[in-house]
């Protein structure tokens, strides 16, 4: 059938009353058509017997090259797609299929391509042809890569978002090699570069421990909080973890040279050992349970997870969870510690300190919760608490003090302080 022949056919079987649209002006609005058209003839090797003008500006490929032939050419040597295998059977099924499929042009670039075949029949019988619609999709196939991409990786450092260092820690788990060994390094008081020397340099610091990191061959890197990486390894030995984390540390610890400062950082490190088919966000938790003991000592020494880590990390979210209530109730109350003169012995004043008030264990000294009241935040709403209630305090408290020490200064102040949260609450009467 010739090239005319077939929009000469489909006109004819298209046509609902009596007239008939002309086949030259059928073929007309296929070639002025944006989509692709092809189509294809239901016989053996199915060769290509119509192709409009936007199939050509598209593959290269005009009438000469392509009728004739099965479109298959198109796909090239890239035959291993599983589209063409649903194309295959649709087509043995005189069926319509639609897929989404890499296809050649000419010139042998790529381009991605929506397909949708449907069987038509030019006898009015059983089908005779096949229709292709053809669209180039490879702007939205870019704009997809580019937001998988965004999504695969942190944009400030290029290393693998928490996502998607949790799918690769999987895809290491199941392949089964070896043990997994997954460290997580915490930027020491990085809000101090920030605050000290602008978010400019915060973001140089992160960029520059992403680099190392990746210098390192570890399996996978991955930022996984805001000053938080992670690190994976095989291990074929247990006793393999100890020198990693000492690679790790030592390329993390020369200077760091930013925008306007040359620092030394500090890290404080935590790290498990998984063994096969370990899941992946627990290993990442119980590293975490370990970094936790590092940020805990006094030179962030690195700390391997073991059960008392998870134990400790389980009462602590517990213990903050009480906080949070206790703040919420007001469950906290003053002592006072009086301030004497050396010289005299006599009472200067006194200070009111914070307790806590816990409801089923009593009184808690301040090393029981301040600390982790400054980790979390609750320090603030504690001093917040503390504002009316010390103004009520020093107030009441005056007239006792001064009738038990007549020489007691007029002036009574009591505080909470945070030198973390930079916040100082003071009354003074």
């Amino acid at each position: 059938m010739a090239h005319s022949d077939v929009t000469s056919a489909v006109s004819e079987g298209a046509a609902a009353g009596p007239t008939a649209l002309p086949s030259g002006l059928a073929e007309r609005i296929l070639d002025l058509a944006p989509i692709r058209v092809l189509v294809a003839e239901l016989r053996e090797g199915e060769p290509l017997v119509y192709i409009n003008e936007a199939f050509e500006a598209i593959t290269g490929y005009g009438p000469a090259d392509a009728l004739g032939r099965n479109c298959r050419y198109l796909q090239g040597s890239d035959r291993l797609q599983p589209q063409i295998k649903e194309l295959r059977e649709a087509i043995l099924r005189r069926e319509a299929a639609s897929v989404r499929i890499r296809n050649y042009r000419k010139d042998g670039r790529l381009f991605w391509n929506a397909l949708h075949l449907a069987p038509v029949s030019a006898s009015g019988t059983g089908p005779t042809h096949y229709v292709g619609l053809m669209q180039d999709v490879a702007a939205l196939k870019e704009t997809t890569a580019r937001l998988e991409e965004a999504v695969r990786f942190d944009r400030l450092t290029g290393v693998l978002s928490r996502d998607a260092l949790l799918d690769q820690i999987t895809q290491l788990s199941a392949d089964g090699l070896a043990r997994l060994l997954v460290i997580k390094v915490d930027i020491a008081r990085f809000h101090d570069i920030n605050s000290g020397f602008g978010h400019d340099s915060g973001d140089a610091l992160l960029k520059q421990v992403a680099e190392r990191l990746r210098g390192l061959s570890a399996e996978a890197v991955g930022r996984v909080g805001g000053n938080d990486f992670a690190i994976v390894y095989r291990i074929a030995r247990y006793e393999d973890a100890d020198a990693t984390v000492a690679k790790v540390a030592a390329a993390l610890s020369p200077r760091y040279v930013l925008p306007g400062a040359v620092v030394s950082v500090r890290f404080a490190i935590g790290f498990v050992i998984g063994e096969l088919g370990s899941d992946p966000l627990m290993l990442l938790r119980r590293a975490g349970a370990a970094l936790h003991e590092s940020r805990s000592t006094p030179l962030r020494e690195a700390r391997s997870f073991d059960n008392d880590s998870a134990e400790r990390s389980k009462k602590r979210i517990r213990l903050v969870n009480e906080l949070q209530l206790a703040v919420s109730n007001g469950d906290f109350v003053f002592d006072y510690q009086p301030k004497v003169e050396l010289a005299t012995g006599n009472w200067a004043g006194a200070e009111a300190l914070v307790r806590w008030e816990h409801p089923l264990f009593g009184l808690q000294m301040p090393d029981r919760f301040v600390e982790l009241a400054e980790d979390t935040g609750l320090i603030v709403d504690i001093g917040a608490w503390g504002g009316p209630c010390g103004r009520h305090i020093c107030v009441a408290a005056k007239p006792r003090l001064h009738k038990a020490a007549a020489h007691l200064r007029k002036r009574l102040g009591c505080g909470i302080f945070s030198s973390r949260h930079d916040t100082l609450h003071r009354w003074d009467s």
